[in-house]
């Protein structure tokens, strides 16, 4: 996490640089002021994202390291225990992206949330975004996304 900093301008668009770690499963850049294009090949290389894990077999996921993770969504407060074996969310909310959704999300089938918010994103809500059924969060909100809502 590397959020809620004062980091800026473009993120490398070059796949060395994104290739390096393939096994990300939490990106959060929120709340800097990077901007630029959100290139395909940010999310390209991150196989991890890639997988779907079965859930309901969480029981079986099992960490030496007591990982933790909580949710604090309108004052509703969750923890979540060993959430890092499992969870994979990205957020690049409060930046200054702009572009389109990049049409390579679509291949990150295990992705569970992604907040792609206040941002100057354009273009419409791709309809392949409907392929990410673990998908359980997305905010797409303050944007200047037009069209219509795909249907999944």
């Amino acid at each position: 996490m590397l959020r809620s900093n004062k980091f800026y301008g473009p993120i490398q668009s070059s796949t060395t640089v994104w290739s390096q770690f393939p096994k990300l499963r939490i990106i959060g850049l929120s709340n800097n002021n990077f901007n630029g294009q959100l290139h395909q090949k940010y999310f390209q290389t991150w196989n991890s994202m890639k997988s779907v894990y079965d859930v309901e077999s969480i029981e079986s996921f099992t960490s030496t390291k007591p990982y933790t993770m909580t949710i604090i969504h309108k004052a509703s407060r969750t923890e979540h225990q060993h959430i890092l074996n499992i969870f994979t969310a990205i957020d690049l909310s409060c930046n200054h992206f702009e572009g389109e959704i990049p049409l390579s999300l679509k291949d990150l089938r295990g992705l569970q949330a992604l907040d792609l918010s206040n941002n100057h994103l354009t273009g419409g809500v791709l309809p392949s975004l409907g392929y990410l059924k673990n998908l359980v969060a997305l905010d797409l909100s303050r944007n200047n996304l037009s069209g219509e809502i795909p249907q999944c």
